[in-house]
């Protein structure tokens, strides 16, 4: 699946695309870095973790998890994939808005 990475700070965005005419697209953020690949697993605990404070909940004991799983848990990024055109025309024309708002118009 051909795709291109747009690096940002601190989430990279991928974009990939069905080359064999099977009509979908995947935008998916890409959290964690080579150089820490736990990170983005870390802050999706630590998000969770939060609302779970804030609702009077147990907490998640993410070393506990971690030593009882038999696979270490992996988060890398949130992934949406588009198979209607319609859908993602609309993606593009509110992308499209989102950066001429916050950007200008291109000249």
């Amino acid at each position: 699946m051909p795709s291109e990475t747009i690096y940002a700070t601190p989430v990279r965005v991928r974009v990939a695309w069905a080359s064999n005419q099977s009509g979908e697209v995947q935008v998916a953020t890409l959290a964690s870095s080579q150089e820490y690949p736990d990170e983005a697993t870390d802050r999706l605990f630590a998000v969770v973790n939060e609302w779970l404070k804030q609702a009077d909940m147990p907490l998640i004991d993410v070393a506990k998890l971690r030593e009882k799983l038999d696979h270490s848990p992996d988060f890398d990024g949130w992934h949406a994939s588009i198979d209607d055109w319609r859908d993602l025309n609309r993606l593009i024309a509110v992308l499209k808005r989102a950066r001429d708002q916050a950007f200008g118009k291109p000249e």
